[in-house]
């Protein structure tokens, strides 16, 4: 698997890489980057069974009492 990581970023770096640099993409690049290495991060953490990492879900679950009331907002504004 972190093999595969490896491979997916440097096949990342040598196909888009040269064209956002070219073009002054530096927000794209920025973000494009920071995406890329959290999800290695999270892809080698897994392979390894580490918990080094904060588990993705609590994220979910912070941010459930917002979804809840999003959609009893939305909700309200259908008829049956």
């Amino acid at each position: 698997m972190i093999n595969i990581i490896i491979a997916f970023v440097v096949l990342f770096i040598l196909l888009e890489l040269p064209g956002l640099r070219k073009r002054l993409c530096w927000r794209e690049l920025l973000v494009i980057m920071l995406l890329l290495t959290v999800s290695s991060l999270y892809g080698i953490a897994c392979h390894l069974h580490s918990s080094i990492l904060l588990n993705p879900k609590q994220c979910l679950y912070l941010a459930q009492p917002l979804a809840t009331a999003f959609h009893s907002l939305i909700e309200t504004g259908e008829e049956p």
